[in-house]
Formats: structure tokens, sequence, C-alpha cells
């Protein structure tokens, strides 16, 4: 990833092995370094996580978790990172996109492992095309969204369940800000010796693919790189709970404009 960014002509600092002490005094020096001129933030995480209760004064409802990273010595709440930069603690960056790209556990203790893997799904591929034309449109009877609903439609709302709490991991995501992890929420993230993480090999080698050619929106980018993550890897595991599945990333963000992300040079040369 140093490598990528440094292509990207990005000022890259590279922390590794820290205590949690450490770890939040380094940061905040970068928060310090950060100018006005700066063009955008990206940070690269890769360590082991968890997913922990949040303490709650309900005793009946779920209790929300939030996730954590482990240091050295201890932990850290991935939040306590995200918000350092946010617009209120890092006003340098306002407007600017900020990017979090976590490599990751986000398992839960004490759950049963087949429920911490994603197994994945198999599709037959049974027609390479479908003619849009030839498939017969079914029209159903159009129905207000306001006062006087059908009886039927009455009737088989009296009979719906109430809504039963969920389950949940806290996620902020500020203005600006957008976070993928290696895997969605309860699941395990994985890596191979070879290739590292999972998530930031499929970076790397989408982003290296597309250096010298005119870049896509950044979301569209990361569209790939799941892709290539959900289609190309899968575990090779002694255990037989954990051969075999799969780990699909995940992305949150509130970008507020289209972002592209090109080395300095091949600007320049097209102005």
């Amino acid at each position: 990833m140093k490598k990528l960014f440094e292509l990207l002509d990005f000022e890259v600092i590279v922390l590794e092995n820290r205590k949690s002490g450490d770890l939040w005094e380094d940061l905040q020096a970068i928060n310090r370094q950060i100018e006005n001129n700066c063009d955008c933030l990206a940070c690269v995480i890769s360590s082991h996580g968890a997913e922990i209760p949040i303490a709650s004064s309900s005793e009946t409802s779920p209790q929300p978790r939030h996730h954590v990273l482990y240091t050295e010595d201890n932990i850290i709440p991935t939040d306590t990172i995200l918000k350092l930069f946010n617009d209120e603690n890092c006003p340098n960056l306002q407007g600017k996109p900020r990017m979090f790209f976590i490599q990751a556990c986000r398992s839960i203790f004490d759950i049963a492992p087949k429920s911490e893997v994603d197994e994945g799904y198999t599709i037959d591929l049974v027609q390479d095309q479908v003619d849009i034309d030839k498939v017969p449109e079914k029209t159903k009877e159009t129905l207000a969204d306001t006062h006087g609903r059908h009886e039927e439609e009455e009737n088989n709302l009296s009979i719906c369940k109430p809504i039963e709490p969920v389950d949940f991991c806290l996620i902020p995501c500020y203005e600006d800000y957008l976070v993928m992890f290696s895997s969605s929420s309860g699941k395990l993230g994985w890596s191979n010796k070879g290739k590292g993480g999972w998530l930031l090999y499929c970076l790397f080698t989408v982003f290296e693919e597309l250096l010298d050619t005119n870049f896509d929106n950044f979301l569209q980018i990361l569209s790939r790189v799941c892709g290539k993550m959900a289609t190309d890897l899968e575990t090779s595991h002694g255990n037989k709970v954990y051969n075999k599945t799969k780990s699909a990333a995940v992305i949150y963000h509130m970008l507020t404009k289209d972002l592209y992300l090109r080395p300095k040079s091949m600007m320049e040369s097209e102005t």
C-alpha cells in the first residue's frame, strides 16, 4: 500500500507495531501536520480487530457493538481514530475526502465459528444474455400510499408481528468520509501469507492496473475491488468450518463530491 499511494503522489507516513498510547500520539501529530493545502487524507489500517458490546443501561434490548483495533498492548476504538480527522477536530480537511481502509476482523466473541464466516453462494449461469423485450410484463394494481387502503391490506397489517430488536454495530461515518472494511459486521477478515490482507491485496491489484489510464470515479473502482474479493479469493483452511469461505468488503460513505485519484504528473500532462 505504501508503493501504491506513493505512485498516487501521496505523502506517506508508516506507523508499525505501536502501543495504544504511542499510536494515539502519532496520529495526533499527523493531525497537527495537516495544512489547508492538503487535498485529502487516506488511512490504511491492517491489524486484528473485533466488535465488542457498548455498555448499556437496558437489560432487555440487544446491546449495540462498536469496532475496536488491537495494538501492541491493548485496544483502541476505531471511532477514536475516525473522529480525530472530522471537521471539528481537523478543520483543514473540511470539505475534503477522508478515506479509511480497514483490514481487520469484525467477529464477535462467544459466537459459533460457523456464524463468523461467509460461506458465499453458488450461482449457476443459465444464459449469458437475456432479451429484455421477450420478458413478459406483469402489471400489478397500483396502490396509494395515503388513507383508504384495501380491506385485505388492512387485515394483513393487523396480524403482523411487532418488530423485534436486532443486533447491530455502530460505524460512525462523518461528512466527506469513506470507510471500507475487509468484511461485513460479525465476520472474520482474511489474509494469505503470499497476498497479505485480502482487502489491501485487491485494492493494490485493481489500482495498479489503472495507474496509466483515465481513472473511473473512485466508488466505481471500489466496486471492482469488492467484486475481485468476492470472486477471486477463497480460504484454504485445515478446519472445514473455515475452509472455502469468502469475505465481502463493505463500504460506508458520506462523500459529497465525485472523487478521482490520479497521479499529479498525469493531471499536469492533461492541462
